[in-house]
């Protein structure tokens, strides 16, 4: 209804603006734009509808754009944060690490200079038993252990109960001889052999304790024994190694 009343409404409009009235021709081209107009209402309408909705979808993008922009603002600023941290934990890491890694050093060298001048003692220890013979092992005491170098020495001590006895009737002086062995044999360059002398009727049981370096051992493992039996130029001696289960003692240290 609207669009019909439209030529009426032009020239009402034309009149008061003093404008001159449309010909025929005229009215024949508005009656044909009328024409056009109510045929073509929905579709203007829709175009128009179309073109809001068109707006309200473009202001509406533009909207999440700008959204987005700042959710992207904020991840790029929270990954550098986290770039940050991971940078400073490293560099922390990296510290801590080395601070362990100095003092784990630190205290290697401040044990091997505390214990430079250790000194690795091997023994073997008892309490006897007693041992009464002229000549052979004295089987009881023995001591096993390792050399590192063949070129050092060793350094054996050997504590125990020694007693010669002179009760033989007509023999004024005995003697017996106990000797430090490595793997049943004398040591390489110099035997490391002990006398003990007994007088008329002497019967003295004391601990004593001897102490001899043996080179020429080669690097390995080795056994500690002792040996007795008489001193050369005496016979018949009667040895006792221990008494009353006394305590004695082998030990060996390797030294330069």
């Amino acid at each position: 209804m609207i669009s019909k009343q439209l030529p009426q409404k032009i020239l009402t409009i034309s009149a008061l603006m003093g404008m001159s009235l449309p010909t025929h021709a005229d009215q024949q081209a508005l009656k044909e734009l009328e024409g056009y107009v109510i045929d073509n209402a929905q579709a203007i309408v829709d175009a128009g509808e179309d073109r809001s909705a068109l707006q309200r979808e473009l202001q509406q993008l533009r909207e999440e754009k700008q959204q987005l922009k700042v959710t992207v603002d904020q991840l790029v600023t929270r990954l550098e944060k986290l770039t940050q941290a991971l940078e400073e934990s490293t560099a922390l890491t990296k510290a801590y690490a080395n601070t362990k890694a100095s003092q784990a050093e630190q205290a290697a060298k401040a044990y091997a200079k505390a214990h430079a001048n250790t000194k690795v003692i091997a023994y073997a220890t008892g309490n006897g038993p007693n041992d009464y013979r002229e000549a052979g092992q004295i089987t009881s005491r023995v001591l096993r252990f390792t050399k590192a170098k063949t070129h050092t020495k060793i350094r054996i001590s050997y504590t125990d109960n020694l007693t010669t006895v002179l009760l033989t009737v007509g023999k004024y002086r005995k003697s017996c001889r106990w000797e430090i062995r490595v793997d049943g044999r004398s040591c390489p360059n110099q035997a490391l052999v002990y006398d003990y002398y007994a007088h008329h009727h002497d019967y003295i049981h004391q601990s004593s304790t001897v102490v001899g370096y043996c080179s020429g051992v080669a690097a390995g493992s080795h056994t500690i024994g002792i040996w007795v039996g008489n001193t050369p130029g005496y016979s018949d001696s009667d040895c006792h190694t221990g008494y009353n289960d006394s305590t004695w003692v082998l030990e060996v240290q390797e030294v330069n």
